[in-house]
């Protein structure tokens, strides 16, 4: 009896270890629905928002345990009074229902045609569901992420699920179709090793191609350099330290070296011959004091009026005109560098 119970043991814990959790990557999978419209036509529509994860057997390359949930706010047809009717109780009434689940019960694939059976909710009622389809071996993509790829598709009699609402036609038809036909594909990745969605912004190039190559082990390293032409970081470093550096050479004026003067006496020099070489300085300087003028003057009034203590209403005023001075002297005596300078020092 020891014995039996400690080969089940192990065999659970060889079925755990062979298994590994696997997710949907949203990036480049789908649900979409076609439902019929006064019989000739169809409406067409998707969620946009949903997740789903199951167990993956490599030596059995088998799925188990699919479990999808679907925000079913998400919903998208392509008109938005639409997908509002569709949100409303007439329909999903997503305030009490938010979620569409589905959780498996059996997969099945023989000779390429993949069967899953399941439980799938919505609107709170939940009925057996059967899909049936394809799925593609494992194939790692560009980057050397592991990929499979799942299609599927089935129809639901959505007034089985309490999806009721309809209108009547003058021919004794109805304007909303009972059948739901649905199509999902699943890009299907180990939860820990998903492709990011950023990758797809990089560049297309050859040496890039040949990176993510030498990367994945399908080539060798003088292989990839063979292809590239590039070195390694170590050859460029070696090639490049025995060079000897060029010495920076002075500037020179009528070659003559130019003298080194103070930051600040730079500074000044510089705004000095970049703004006065013509009348757009004096115009803008005459424009600043106008409204400097102006804004004080304005100022020293509101303070006399608004405040009826002498002591406090003086000592603003004071202040408004220490300001405009100080911005008087900067501007006629253009020393605004050197002033700031001696403040800080």
């Amino acid at each position: 009896m020891k014995f039996l119970i400690a080969n089940m043991l192990f065999l659970l814990a060889f079925n755990a270890f062979a298994s590994e959790k696997w997710a949907i990557n949203r990036h480049h999978s789908e649900i979409v629905f076609k439902v019929p419209y006064m019989s000739l036509s169809e409406v067409s529509g998707r969620f946009q928002m949903f997740r789903g994860s199951m167990d993956y057997d490599r030596n059995r390359d088998e799925f188990n345990n699919v479990s999808i949930d679907i925000d079913v706010s998400s919903i998208f047809t392509g008109n938005k009074m639409r997908d509002e009717h569709l949100r409303e109780n007439d329909f999903f009434a997503v305030g009490t229902y938010p979620t569409i689940t589905f959780k498996s019960k059996s997969i099945v694939e023989n000779k390429g045609e993949l069967k899953v059976i399941g439980d799938m909710t919505i609107h709170g009622v939940t009925k057996e569901v059967v899909f049936t389809g394809k799925k593609t071996p494992l194939e790692r993509d560009t980057w050397g992420y592991e990929n499979i790829f799942v299609g599927l598709q089935t129809d639901l009699q959505r007034e089985d699920f309490g999806l009721v609402w309809n209108k009547t036609l003058e021919a004794s038809g109805y304007l909303v179709g009972k059948t739901v036909k649905v199509n999902v594909t699943f890009q299907i990745q180990p939860l820990a090793r998903m492709t990011p969605f950023s990758k797809h912004k990089i560049p297309d190039t050859k040496t890039i191609r040949l990176r993510e190559q030498y990367a994945r082990g399908e080539i060798s390293l003088e292989k990839y350099k063979e292809l590239s032409g590039e070195k390694t970081a170590y050859e460029v470093i070696v090639d490049t330290e025995d060079k000897p550096v060029k010495e920076v050479e002075l500037l020179k004026e009528n070659d003559k070296p130019k003298a080194i003067i103070a930051e600040a006496q730079s500074h000044k020099e510089n705004y000095q011959q970049f703004n006065k070489n013509g009348p757009l300085y004096y115009l803008s300087s005459i424009a600043l004091g106008v409204l400097a003028l102006f804004g004080t003057v304005s100022s020293f009034v509101f303070v006399g009026r608004k405040f009826s203590n002498v002591g406090l209403k003086y000592t603003l005023q004071g202040v408004i005109v220490v300001i405009f001075s100080l911005a008087f002297y900067i501007v006629v005596f253009d020393d605004f560098m050197a002033l700031t300078t001696s403040l800080f020092q």
